[in-house]
């Protein structure tokens, strides 16, 4: 994302709330938290880099996608079939 230059990120979510809000002022963003929900739901979020453990790419994907954003996940997409179906 760093790269798109009219790309700009707005916020940071982790489970560690103290892991969010070091990374967001690393990066200079006021707004971080831990509910990705919460976030993603915004209307000022247009697309979403999901960077979590394997096992919660399709929850997390899947709730991003029915909100209507873009997604940048990095592979696997699940860590078992069973999930995707």
């Amino acid at each position: 994302m760093a790269v798109q230059q009219d790309a700009e990120v707005v916020y940071v979510v982790d489970h560690n709330l103290d892991k969010a809000k070091a990374a967001a002022q690393s990066l200079g963003i006021n707004e971080y938290g831990t509910d990705y929900s919460e976030i993603i739901s915004s209307d000022d979020v247009d697309a979403v880099d999901i960077c979590v453990t394997a096992n919660e790419h399709v929850d997390v994907a899947t709730f991003a996608a029915n909100s209507g954003k873009h997604i940048l996940l990095e592979k696997p997409i699940s860590t078992t079939l069973q999930m995707l179906i």
